[in-house]
């Protein structure tokens, strides 16, 4: 989770996210959020770390978009 926060604090810095796709960012949520669904559904429904890091990478691409889109 931690390697998203330099690109959020850019971002909030520069107030400018003209350089960054939305495009790009939702394909990254959607990818993460359906590995986490896949890995906890062939996992019988248990919550182990695949589950986990794959939603908080979905969690921080979100977050991601919305600091993208408060500055567009």
């Amino acid at each position: 989770m931690f390697t998203y926060v330099p690109t959020i604090l850019t971002l909030i810095a520069s107030a400018d996210s003209s350089q960054y796709s939305l495009l790009t960012w939702g394909v990254w949520v959607m990818a993460n959020a359906s590995m986490a669904a896949s890995i906890y559904e062939q996992n019988g429904h248990k919550l182990d770390h695949l589950v986990l890091v794959n939603a908080c990478n979905a969690l921080m691409c979100l977050v991601t978009m919305a600091v993208i889109c408060l500055y567009r």
